[in-house]
């Protein structure tokens, strides 16, 4: 059995059947190891209850009414669906949903992240975490997504990754934004300048500690806020569907749009949660991948890898792009090793070495 050893990765790997899945899990300081949450993990293919319920919410002057049957799970998906109210007479013309975890919480240092696709209405598609009112709470939104915004000159919202904080106490609001581009990401990222309903994105959160906050995009560092007030409290995992007839958010959708299932659901594939715990210091794998040396690490031009031992046949070294495809393979005929990195635009990049039984797994930065 082929043995996965890793070192000071700054980018999660995921055996998947047909090659790699990267997601934009950050490096674990020295001395920590990333360790899932179960209760804030779902890969979404049936409903589970204990972790999740419907919190329904009606905000404000919106159209909006929340009911539970617009939030459900089908086909590998949690859907919320944005759909036109029966009643004709009632002011709350769009009917949504709300999802929310029950019981385990999120507080730093903690990392989250989900893939999930918008709908193609006129309101937010949202990812966020929250914990108390509008007097007092803490609150960190790692997306409002309007991908297809119906008020003027508001079209930009289709790339923008909504993502900002608020803590409240005692009513008096301290609040900053990380708003991102998706045009910003590297430009071998396929998912660069895609709207947020034309595909599956990967949005996370780091909470570093009580006052810094670093959100990802489709493996790729996308803003980051930092707080005056301390994050005290331990806040919910929430999606949901919304929206109003402000610039803001983006515009109201057209009632019509309501009943076409093709644009009024948001999806979310999966959302993985990790907790940062101390790394046992007898860890045998750790030991052994520390005798993989990279170097120069943030490279320019070339890169040096010294392996442990002999390649056996077969040997090889892969380099992966954030997005999971290779960009660079080496046969690997003797311990040390020189290859160029000229051809490669700067960014995060994931060496793998195959030697026999071991795999070692660098992140590789230039």
């Amino acid at each position: 059995m082929k043995k996965t050893i890793l070192h000071n990765v700054g980018i999660v790997i995921l055996m998947c059947i047909g090659g790699f899945q990267l997601s934009a899990q950050p490096e674990a300081p020295t001395g920590k190891k990333w360790e899932v949450v179960s209760a804030l993990t779902d890969e979404f293919n049936t409903w589970d209850g204990t972790k999740w319920y419907k919190e329904m919410w009606d905000y404000g002057n919106t159209p909006v009414h929340m009911v539970k049957e617009n939030a459900y799970v089908e086909n590998g998906n949690l859907i919320i669906a944005a759909t036109k109210n029966p009643d004709e007479t009632s002011a709350q013309w769009m009917l949504s949903s709300r999802v929310a975890s029950r019981g385990y919480r999120v507080k730093y240092p903690m990392y989250t992240e989900c893939k999930m696709k918008a709908n193609s209405i006129s309101s937010y598609s949202t990812y966020w975490l929250n914990n108390g009112n509008e007097s007092g709470r803490d609150e960190v939104d790692m997306c409002e997504s309007n991908a297809n915004p119906s008020w003027p000159g508001k079209e930009d919202m289709a790339y923008t990754l909504h993502s900002q904080y608020f803590i409240v106490e005692n009513n008096v609001t301290e609040r900053n934004n990380g708003n991102w581009d998706n045009h910003q990401l590297s430009e071998d990222n396929p998912l660069r300048g895609v709207h947020w309903d034309e595909a599956y994105h990967t949005i996370g959160v780091w909470l570093i500690d009580a006052h810094n906050v670093q959100f990802y995009l489709n493996g790729e560092k996308a803003g980051k806020v930092t707080s005056i007030k301390p994050f005290t409290l331990q806040m919910r995992i929430i999606w949901d569907v919304w929206t109003q007839n402000a610039a803001w958010v983006g515009g109201l959708p057209q009632p019509e749009e309501l009943l076409d299932e093709t644009k009024n659901k948001m999806y979310v594939d999966w959302v993985h949660t990790y907790d940062l715990v101390d790394d046992p210091t007898n860890d045998v794998e750790e030991e052994v991948a520390s005798e993989l040396k990279l170097y120069p690490n943030p490279a320019q031009n070339s890169v040096n890898v010294e392996l442990p031992s002999e390649p056996v046949a077969g040997a090889q070294l892969k380099i992966y792009s954030t997005t999971g495809s290779v960009v660079k393979s080496i046969d690997i005929l003797q311990t040390s090793i020189n290859f160029s990195v000229d051809d490669l635009p700067e960014g995060y990049y994931v060496i793998q070495v195959i030697n026999g039984d071991d795999t070692f797994i660098q992140r590789l930065v230039k």
